[in-house]
């Protein structure tokens, strides 16, 4: 009686590993990996996001950091400087992979050329910006735009047909009086957000039948290897089959 269960267990999982490689060839697996590439692309901009601000939020909580010469606040301030050129870049990487199509738009391209400029000077100008009044102090942190300004100044001569340097000089000009990193970069947050949100909505939509027969094909093999007190692994793992399901908006269980 062992044997032949043995037997019978070891069929269904040499036959769920026979599927689990057919269902990993197909069309529908492929257009995972797609999203999955989209997301984890995302995933490093919102990492370094999250990093930026959690920065901010600690370089704040210490009165030292904002009205000292210590070498705390020196220290402090290029931790911010380095979050803020890894966001700069991990956004620019990911529009020039995924949103190729919307660099032309002026925000993606002033975040761009921002972030060209602080490689190629190897430094980011970052300046504390404090007003104190009778009713609240105002801290914000801000940047030397001079040298941005030249600098764009001078690849627009360089490079006339770059329409890109135009528009990230033209949107420079529109807010120079009244730059507040948290603030800028909170609304480009927002519309990163919406345009990787729109993306995935999209990609799914157009390959929907193929993601529903994904879903079903793993949840097949799934319950099999269930039913024979097997750990489901393959062809996706159950928390990958939980996301097919959310972005179908089917029952999660």
């Amino acid at each position: 009686m062992d044997d032949f269960f043995n037997r019978d267990v070891v069929h269904i999982i040499l036959t769920s590993q026979k599927r689990s490689i057919e269902i990993r060839n197909s069309d529908g697996y492929k257009c995972f990996k797609t999203i999955q590439t989209i997301r984890n692309s995302f995933f490093i901009y919102k990492h370094n996001y999250i990093s930026w601000k959690k920065a901010l939020v600690e370089f704040y909580s210490n009165e030292v950091n904002l009205t000292s010469d210590s070498v705390r606040r020196h220290f402090r301030q290029r931790i911010l400087v380095a979050k803020i050129h890894n966001l700069l870049s991990s956004a620019t990487i990911f529009n020039e992979i995924h949103n190729v199509g919307r660099l032309e738009d002026s925000f993606h391209c002033f975040i761009k050329e921002l972030r060209n400029f602080t490689m190629h000077k190897q430094y980011f100008p970052l300046r504390s910006h404090a007003e104190y009044t009778v009713s609240e102090d105002v801290r914000f942190e801000s940047f030397q735009t001079d040298e941005f300004r030249t600098y764009l100044q001078i690849q627009i001569v360089e490079h006339p047909n770059w329409k890109g340097l135009k528009r990230a000089l033209d949107f420079l000009e529109n807010i120079f009086d009244s730059i507040d990193l948290e603030d800028l970069l909170d609304k480009y947050d927002k519309k990163m957000n919406v345009f990787y949100n729109q993306k995935i909505r999209k990609y799914v939509s157009a390959n929907r039948k193929l993601f529903f027969e994904l879903m079903n094909e793993t949840e097949k093999v799934h319950l099999d290897l269930l039913n024979v007190n097997k750990l489901p692994k393959y062809p996706l793992s159950p928390p990958e089959l939980r996301y097919i399901k959310l972005i179908l908006n089917c029952d999660v269980k």
